[in-house]
């Protein structure tokens, strides 16, 4: 089987991410360090500094990103890559450090930067964008902010899944749904993962992310109202039901009027959930944790939900799965879930998106059992049909009479 080249290209780049360096057959030298001039502002010295060195890793990354698509990208990831490449200066010197008339300080440094650090970054902001292929997501949260239900954090949680470039489920659908808080929403929302995976699949979702967010007084800081906000987040595959990611957060502001304090509160819990924080002696977030999981999906495969109807009989169910096993050199592992007349289920961990997988099965025949037809396909499950086997198949010609003897 071919895959798209896009396809290939981004298992390239997920290979040369991983790998270490000495370990890369490329003989091509690392992009080379630069020397760049970069100016910053802030209310002090400090701020300043890290303003101009911020100023400098994107004048480095200019000089790496080429298509009008990186750049894009970069514009939509931007602090998330300045923030893990800052140790890219190697090292800078202050060229001049001035006042300005309205008081703010400004600071502009000669800097010189690894290209190669950045690059890394660039790679895997690339490998994002190529393959995860922009999975529709559905986040479905709990939240009630002074007695009410609200959805401050749904709203600042999906802005900021969009500005990542992410396919969402429109709000209004998943308002409507918890406007009707019917049971099976209900179930979700207290973490059964299988009620989860129905709600999301229903709605055309290909991960759905549960969660709750409980906010409270906190104590009054002088003399203002303070308020106190706690998230706990789950990813999850409507494919597979497999838990990609998980996560939890706090919040905490003040203001004079409470309901403020727990919805400024709320929005911090929804920005830090976002953000790198410290786990043993690694640094992760909700986000990096799920674009892992996908990343590891194109490394190692994903697993896909493979059901088959008119299965009629054990054998045929044997040959199924056999068809499944040879449907291509991506095929990893083929796993049988469940056989119950006349339907059999299986999971096929597969290197790549679940409708290449479809097309080496449609037509697949099963000798003298049938042949495999796709009926229906979703990002991460296929729906075959077992057709009934030709009662009259064709049979070759006779082999033609002898020529008599002359």
């Amino acid at each position: 089987m071919r895959l798209p080249s896009r396809f290939f290209r981004a298992a390239v780049l997920l290979v040369m991410l991983l790998l270490p360096a000495a370990a890369l057959a490329d003989d091509s030298p690392p992009p080379p360090d630069t020397t760049v001039t970069a100016r910053g502002t802030g209310a002090d010295s400090r701020a300043a500094l890290l303003d101009a060195k911020r100023a400098a890793v994107e004048a480095g990354a200019g000089v790496l990103i080429q298509s009008e698509t990186e750049v894009r990208n970069f514009t939509v990831e931007r602090d998330k890559i300045l923030s893990r490449t800052m140790g890219a200066i190697r090292s800078f010197t202050v060229v001049s450090e001035k006042k300005t008339d309205d008081g703010v300080t400004e600071v502009t440094i000669s800097a010189v930067v690894s290209l190669a650090d950045i690059n890394r970054e660039m790679a895997a902001l690339r490998i994002l964008f190529e393959t995860m292929e922009k999975p529709r997501v559905m986040v479905l949260v709990e939240e009630n902010i002074g007695g009410g239900r609200s959805a401050v954090f749904q709203t600042e949680f999906v802005k900021k899944l969009l500005e990542y470039g992410f396919n969402m489920v429109d709000t209004a659908t998943v308002a409507a749904l918890m406007d009707r808080g019917d049971a099976m929403v209900r179930r979700a929302l207290a973490g059964d993962l299988a009620s989860a995976v129905m709600v999301g699949t229903q709605n055309g979702a290909e991960v759905i992310i549960i969660g709750k967010v409980t906010a409270s007084r906190g104590p009054e800081v002088y003399g203002m109202t303070s308020g106190q906000a706690d998230v706990t987040l789950s990813a999850i595959s409507c494919s597979t039901g497999q838990v990609l990611a998980s996560g939890t957060a706090h919040g905490a502001a003040v203001h004079v009027n409470l309901d403020a304090a727990l919805a400024d509160a709320v929005k911090k819990a929804a920005a830090r959930i976002m953000e790198l924080k410290k786990e043993g002696k690694y640094f992760t977030s909700f986000f990096d944790t799920l674009v892992a999981a996908w990343q590891n999906m194109a490394n190692n495969g994903q697993a896909i939900a493979v059901t088959v109807e008119n299965v009629r009989d054990f054998k045929t169910a044997s040959a199924v799965k056999s068809a499944l096993e040879n449907a291509g050199p991506d095929v990893v592992s083929v796993v049988q879930r469940s056989y119950q007349k006349p339907r059999a289920s299986f999971e096929v961990t597969w290197k790549g998106p679940a409708d290449y997988l479809a097309q080496s099965l449609d037509g697949k025949e099963l000798p003298g059992l049938g042949t495999l037809k796709v009926s229906a396909l979703t990002a991460g499950a296929i729906t075959l049909e077992v057709s009934a086997p030709d009662p009259c198949p064709p049979q070759p010609p006779p082999a033609p009479a002898p020529a008599p003897a002359q």
